[in-house]
């Protein structure tokens, strides 16, 4: 279905577009049919599709036609915005964090070994620095909140 959006029988074009996003939102946001359409698009934070409707217009018209764009009685035009081509650059080309695994100058490795853990309502996290000979370097106890996640237990030993 192609409808075409132009500022004639707008209200007939809105009310289309809300019954067609309508049958999208009550299946993510699992609900009653009775729910309506705007409690709906806040349930699921999407933009109604006239306003995306709009947006795109105005973006074709600026950067494709050239014509300004009227934000709060400014005129912008599309030299005033800076063009940004996400498929420059593939996400596996953006680059990663680096990392290697290297040893002493004698060849031996290290280990740390962290954890986190609630039990009792106390939480709390550990850090241990082990040699190759699994002798205890250094370690590290940390008493957190007991309110406090196991989650952010794992988090504080990291």
């Amino acid at each position: 279905m192609v409808l075409k959006f132009s500022s004639t029988k707008r209200l007939n074009l809105v009310q289309k577009l809300i019954q067609i996003q309508r049958v999208a939102l009550v299946q993510i946001a699992k609900t009653y049919k009775t729910v309506s359409s705007e409690a709906l698009q806040v349930l699921t934070g999407l933009v109604p599709l006239d306003l995306v409707a709009d947006k795109e217009v105005a973006k074709f018209n600026l950067f494709n036609r050239g014509i300004p764009v009227n934000i709060k009685d400014k005129e912008y035009s599309f030299q005033d915005f800076d063009l940004v081509n996400k498929l420059d650059l593939l996400p596996w080309e953006k680059g990663g964090i680096s990392w290697s695994m290297d040893s002493d100058p004698n060849g031996t490795f290290k280990k740390i070994f962290t954890d986190g853990s609630k039990l009792n309502g106390r939480v709390g996290s550990g850090i241990v620095f082990l040699s190759e000979a699994r002798d205890i370097i250094w370690k590290l106890e940390i008493r957190l909140n007991d309110e406090a996640s196991v989650f952010i237990a794992e988090a504080v030993a990291i």
